[in-house]
């Protein structure tokens, strides 16, 4: 799960269409570099969901590093970044997708 972290902020400083303009323009370079197996979608305003199957569990850092460095590039634009990164499946998460993705994203505030 990837979060724009103080959005409200960036749509009073920037106005909204422009905040979302640079949101859609940030999601579409996300998918840009995606593989076709892989999914990514806005969960809320402030969060887009990825789901990246058949990624090998030692790829994790990869993908932290890739994120990081984004985020980075994403501040001259006014966007911050959080991000959070879990395998699936996991066995400590509830069978209910809706349950555990409200676990993940309840972390973003914790």
């Amino acid at each position: 799960a990837l979060r724009f972290t103080e959005l409200g902020a960036v749509i009073y400083q920037l106005g909204e269409a422009e905040a979302i303009t640079r949101i859609d323009a940030l999601t579409q370079r996300l998918q840009s570099v995606m593989r076709h197996t892989d999914v990514c979608c806005h969960y809320r305003d402030d969060v887009l969901l990825f789901f990246l199957p058949n990624t090998p569990a030692d790829h994790e850092s990869v993908i932290t590093n890739k994120l990081k460095s984004l985020g980075e590039e994403q501040i001259t634009h006014n966007l911050q970044l959080d991000f959070r990164l879990r395998a699936l499946p996991d066995p400590q998460l509830d069978d209910d997708a809706a349950i555990w993705i409200q676990q993940l994203l309840g972390e973003f505030t914790s």
